[in-house]
């Protein structure tokens, strides 16, 4: 899903003065555009999400539509959005790019911002060996959002890399706060006496060397347990699977966690169901609306099907894409 802007003139436009319903949906379809503008839904979809009928959703859509002489925005006639059907049912913001390329100077203010933070970085980073310079915990990733730059606001010297809330400790203790509730604290005096603030004195910072120590033997523990992690894992794949796991892997749409279905899989009590039944049940499924909503998105994982005994699910019509053409599929049985 994209991100979009909301312009503060949409109190001024006529949209805005519609009925509540209308707006709804007018909200709902910018918050579902992608980066295009596009939103890739059908009505019924719509109507459920918003607590309407689909023929009301139908009447909205066609207003949006249709010319609207009012509009600020001339452009379209006035149109809002237009609707294609092939190959698919897709609906197209026709405003997005004029709305979206407007100069929105926080916006602006906040990509140079960013600019100057990741410029540069990827060497300091390297020579930090990726984790903060002041507590020494690893950076989380992106690093364009959870790393920052350090520097002396007195004299602008850039000091090192650091963490977001060693950043904002450093910060506190050289504006004289005293953020006692943050275990950062001693290692943050270490840190602005390092790099010589005199506003920080070494009275301050006695005792907190053993405290650095004891991170960095913490962060050593870290590694050697991530080691081992690892070393389970490519234990993991030599593993031998069954056929019947196999083939409920290779129908199953979702293959995440392979190592926690097949313990799941396991688990489930002798005799196991046949696996015709549970590879039929799977391809009902995957013609359901729940599973092919957002690509998928609201599949469960493997393991968790598994467990909840997912095969001994009925997929009933009105969860069936073609059920608005009147066609239905039998219910499936349980196993």
């Amino acid at each position: 899903m994209g991100f979009t802007k909301l312009d503060a003139d949409i109190v001024k436009s006529t949209i805005w003065f519609e009925e509540s319903d209308v707006l709804r949906i007018w909200i709902y379809l910018l918050a579902s555009a992608d980066n295009q503008g596009l939103i890739f839904t059908t009505v019924p979809a719509m109507a459920a999400h918003n607590l309407m009928s689909v023929d009301r959703v139908r009447e909205i859509l066609e207003k949006f539509s249709n010319p609207d002489p009012d509009s600020r925005s001339q452009e379209h006639e006035g149109r809002r959005i237009e609707i294609t059907r092939d190959p698919e049912y897709v609906i197209r913001l026709l405003n997005y790019e004029l709305y979206r390329s407007r100069d929105h100077g926080h916006a602006v203010r906040q990509k140079n911002y960013r600019e100057r933070q990741t410029s540069g970085m990827a060497q300091l980073l390297k020579a930090q060996d990726y984790r903060c310079g002041c507590c020494r915990d690893a950076f989380e990733e992106p690093y364009s959002l959870y790393v920052v730059q350090d520097h002396d606001h007195a004299s602008g010297t850039n000091r090192a890399l650091l963490c977001q809330s060693c950043n904002k400790v450093v910060g506190m203790l050289e504006n004289g706060q005293e953020p006692i509730l943050s275990p950062k604290v001693d290692l943050c005096r270490v840190y602005l006496v390092t790099w010589g603030d005199v506003s920080v004195t070494s009275r301050d910072v006695s005792g907190t060397q053993d405290r650095r120590q004891k991170t960095e033997v913490r962060s050593q523990k870290t590694e050697k347990q991530r080691t081992k992690d690892s070393s389970a894992a490519r234990g993991a794949a030599e593993i031998v699977y069954p056929p019947e796991f196999l083939a409920f892997w290779e129908a199953y749409p979702r293959k995440v966690d392979r190592g926690d279905a097949f313990k799941a899989w396991q688990k489930i009590q002798r005799p196991r169901p046949d696996i015709q039944a549970i590879t039929t049940s799977i391809t009902a499924l995957k013609a359901s609306r729940q599973w092919q909503e957002k690509n998928g998105r609201f599949i469960p994982h493997p393991s968790t099907w598994l467990n909840r005994r997912g095969w001994e699910s009925q997929v009933s019509d009105s969860d069936m894409p073609h059920a608005e053409s009147g066609l239905a599929l039998p219910p499936l049985t349980g196993v």
